[in-house]
């Protein structure tokens, strides 16, 4: 026992140091403090006596898919806790869910259960009693069984089949409970055949009375031609009112949803409960370029405020054994406040808590082509506000070894700009946004080593990149012009 302790407690000073020396792991988003974070999607985050719980999702080396467990009070510093669901003689691997919390502040999650000795999984539920919310006993069997993988047949010979795949958070419609689940699976199946019905994105809607016995209603919205693409799909989603910045009550619920070509987007609309259908009004995508800001979950805190949180799918390669050895992986975006205007359109700015990681404020007047010498080049915070009146596009410049990231805002074309096409390693893109135009001109941009988010005008950019630790940080702009920035450096919020 004595040699087992040593063993155990040398390994973690073993990891402790690996992780702590390596300059490019993020010290203040959220990643996945331990084994493989691929996938690493985020699930069920709930708030309840005081503090908000997250899911993750992580493939654990001694068996299959897991959700791990971590607390905040902040939705920035984390506490880990032990596993809560882990394969048993019924899952194969914990995959995506989502929550519901009931009116006594019990916690019933839905997650897709992998298959398991040749059977297809399905749908199953899991339930955790307050207020820590450690311990979580699985009903038995499945919620809804799968015929095939991610597929449920539905028993209508009209509509056979339906997705059985990534439950989003349980939701009340009129005296129902309601999930909806995701149709990838369905969607491959018919991907290459001449099948339009089954083509495109859509959330299949099941309902209960109980949360025990659930059965097939239906798809819940309509895909509108031209927003999504027929090869695009709907997976992790999740389904909840929307209020506007101020906590204007619009009447408007959004669906966030990944596509697994396209990454994370979202519909804001009208839900009909009479009718039990959402109404899509209006369609955006935070990920612009490709899949990288991937799978999505989201919280409504006690304020109203909706954060989103999205796994970034762009790892420095898909080599898992490398990712592995690193001892961390498995990044989040910085939490997004997301609101609505009064016409759908979403708007997202940094969750408002990130300023209280501040420290150490810098303030500069530079020129374009000017270095910006900072305490904590590798986590931090620059605000960059050009002088009165100037149209064009600026920003910042990050270089080592002869690579480079530009990370700006054009103002000339309304855009947020992420340039990665020459930072060598990596996904390598030029991603740009469509800013909402209103607002402030200030740049809001967070580098936290490997990974940056930018902020601007309603929109927001989030990529991953691999440049070494001695960087060079400077501004640029297409227009002569000076830019007043304030800089800070942003604290750690969690050891592991």
């Amino acid at each position: 026992m004595k040699e087992e302790i040593k063993n155990i407690l040398h390994g973690a000073h073993l990891m402790r140091e690996r992780i702590g020396a390596d300059t490019l792991r993020p010290a203040y988003h959220f990643r996945v403090p331990y084994d493989l974070g691929f996938p690493a999607d985020p699930n069920a985050i709930f708030y309840a006596s005081g503090k908000y719980h997250m899911m993750f999702l992580y493939e654990h080396v001694d068996d299959s898919y897991r959700w791990g467990h971590a607390v905040s009070a902040d939705l920035l510093h984390w506490t880990f806790c032990r596993d809560c669901l882990i394969p048993d003689k019924t899952d194969g691997g914990i995959y995506s869910g989502g929550v519901y919390l009931d009116e006594n502040g019990r916690a019933i999650v839905a997650y897709w259960a992998l298959g398991k000795d040749g059977s297809a999984g399905g749908i199953r539920i899991a339930v955790s009693e307050g207020p820590r919310y450690e311990n979580w006993t699985k009903s038995d069997g499945y919620a809804v069984k799968s015929s095939q993988h991610g597929i449920f047949e539905t028993g209508d010979p009209a509509k056979p089949y339906a997705g059985c795949a990534d439950p989003s958070n349980i939701f009340r419609l009129g005296d129902k409970y309601a999930m909806l689940l995701g149709n990838l699976c369905l969607l491959d199946k018919f991907r290459d055949q001449n099948a339009p019905q089954y083509k495109g994105d859509w959330a299949e809607l099941f309902l209960s009375e109980d949360l025990k016995n659930w059965r097939y209603d239906g798809r819940f919205y309509q895909r509108v031609e031209g927003w999504t693409q027929p090869s695009e799909d709907c997976m992790c989603p999740y389904f909840a009112p929307i209020y506007g910045l101020n906590g204007e009550d619009f009447k408007t619920h959004i669906l966030l949803f990944i596509s697994h070509t396209q990454g994370c987007q979202y519909y804001t609309g009208k839900l009909d409960e009479k009718a039990g259908r959402f109404i899509p009004q209006n369609h955006g995508r935070f990920a612009a370029a490709d899949n990288a800001l991937f799978a999505c979950e989201a919280v409504l805190t006690p304020e109203k405020k909706t954060v989103l949180f999205c796994w970034m799918r762009d790892n420095l390669d898909d080599d898992l054994e490398r990712e592995r050895s690193k001892g961390w992986s498995g990044v989040y975006c910085l939490p997004r406040e997301l609101y609505v205007e009064k016409d759908g359109r979403v708007q997202t700015r940094p969750w408002h808590r990130v300023r209280e990681l501040r420290c150490n404020r810098q303030a500069f007047t530079v020129g374009a082509g000017e270095e910006i010498l900072l305490t904590e080049p590798m986590h931090c915070e620059l605000v960059i506000e050009p002088e009165k009146g100037y149209c064009g596009e600026f920003g910042i410049r990050v270089e080592a070894e002869g690579k480079q990231v530009r990370i700006g805002a054009d103002f000339s074309r309304g855009s947020l700009v992420f340039d990665t096409t020459k930072a060598g390693l990596g996904r390598t893109v030029c991603e740009e946004t469509p800013m909402a135009g209103t607002g402030e001109n200030a740049l809001d941009v967070f580098i936290d080593g490997c990974i940056a988010d930018v902020f601007c005008n309603g929109a927001a950019l989030t990529r991953q990149f691999f440049l070494p630790e001695k960087r060079k940080l400077s501004v640029y702009a297409e227009k002569a012009a000076k830019f007043t920035i304030t800089a800070y450096e942003i604290m750690p919020t969690n050891i592991f």
